[in-house]
């Protein structure tokens, strides 16, 4: 992330980069309400920054108190999957919900060598789809697609520009769209289960019982004597 030499800068660079990955958005799937409410968190959002945390506060959509707050930091990659790295980049971006915080995804990237070919390369991701879609029904709902959530949160300046910074990008929106099918087919089978026991008929109070070929005594209902 380049060097923001005030708290203002800082706000009008995020500001500006939502502002300016919305204009970027016309060929996609976003109507002229959902760009509005973009272009609106744009102007209402603030920014704060303490050593090695970057605090970026959206406004909440819903009737719930309080501003959608995002925390997000650069932990050191593991060197050890790639001890004589000569490039590196990390970012982890969480949802402070109720004094914890909910991780919404986070990247490392090792490389040596040189851009774009590099000799060896360590990308590690994870990303939590349904946190995103919280987040989106929360701060972003006239946003269809959480997808489009985690493609705006990547372009903010909080992610350093540099050679690696389009592998995270790549990785995460490939693992986001994994997770996501991995969601909706949770669901669908749950749904299925649910129509297939709602589908099932009643099984009755008590059963006749017969036996062989020959018709027998009947078995007593319940709540009455057998007959002799």
């Amino acid at each position: 992330m380049a060097e923001l030499t005030s708290k203002d800068d800082a706000v009008t660079a995020y500001r500006d980069a939502v502002t300016a990955w919305t204009d970027a958005a016309g060929g996609r799937d976003l109507d002229k309400m959902a760009k509005a409410q973009l272009r609106d968190a744009a102007a209402k959002l603030a920014f704060s920054a303490t050593p090695g945390v970057d605090e970026l506060r959206l406004p909440r959509r819903t009737r719930a108190k309080g501003d959608v707050v995002l925390v997000a930091t650069r932990p050191a990659p593991d060197a050890s999957l790639l001890a004589d790295a000569t490039l590196t980049a990390s970012l982890r971006v969480c949802w402070r919900r109720d004094n914890a915080d909910v991780e919404l995804f986070a990247a490392s990237a090792l490389a040596t060598g040189t851009a774009p070919n590099f000799e060896e390369l360590q990308v590690r991701t994870a990303c939590d789809g349904r946190a995103l879609i919280d987040l989106r029904l929360q701060a972003l709902p006239l946003v269809d697609e959480p997808a489009d959530v985690l493609e705006l949160l990547l372009a903010l300046p909080w992610l350093e520009k540099n050679a690696l910074a389009t592998h995270l990008r790549n990785r995460l929106m490939e693992d986001l769209l994994v997770d996501l099918c991995d969601i909706e087919g949770s669901e669908s089978e749950h749904d299925g289960a649910t129509e297939k026991d709602d589908a099932r008929p009643e099984r009755p109070l008590a059963r006749r019982k017969t036996g062989g070929d020959a018709p027998g005594p009947e078995a007593p209902v319940s709540g009455q004597k057998r007959k002799k």
